[in-house]
């Protein structure tokens, strides 16, 4: 379950919400995420959520969405890439949980896009291999 809320957090911390030229809209988006992890007995059921990106989240800090992490964990995106309708960057998160990777994003329109991230964790002393699927489309205004 801890994995579950990780990878959840980090499928939000990885979604660069982007400035000037974004072909993303604001309001409210529906994010589903899909995990895959070799070596786990079962296989992860894909998690949706929804996000609200307001304009002040598109204008700050030259683009980029504030960096989440997951409690006890502290992550920095760095290597942004952004050219046409995509994106590129890479992440590396120290703490309570170590790991690194990279990913990607395609804006398929304003009001959609799909992208992938792959993730290198030591946990406990295991090493995993994580590769995450996203799929985002706005579905509304955010609600007040």
């Amino acid at each position: 379950m801890k994995t579950t809320l990780l990878l959840a957090l980090l499928a939000l911390a990885a979604m660069p919400a982007l400035a000037g030229d974004n072909p993303m809209k604001p309001g409210m988006w529906e994010i589903t995420t899909q995990t895959e992890m070799p070596g786990m007995p079962y296989k992860m059921p894909p998690m949706t959520f929804k996000h609200c990106i307001t304009p002040a989240m598109l204008a700050r800090n030259n683009g980029l969405d504030e960096q989440k992490s997951p409690p006890g964990t502290h992550c920095e995106r760095s290597k942004m890439n952004i050219s046409g309708n995509q994106a590129e960057w890479s992440l590396s998160c120290t703490g309570k949980t170590n790991m690194s990777g990279h990913g990607t994003v395609t804006w398929d329109s304003a009001n959609s896009y799909h992208g992938e991230t792959h993730l290198t964790m030591d946990m406990g002393g295991h090493t995993n291999n994580v590769t995450q699927t996203m799929q985002g489309r706005r579905i509304g205004e955010c609600s007040k």
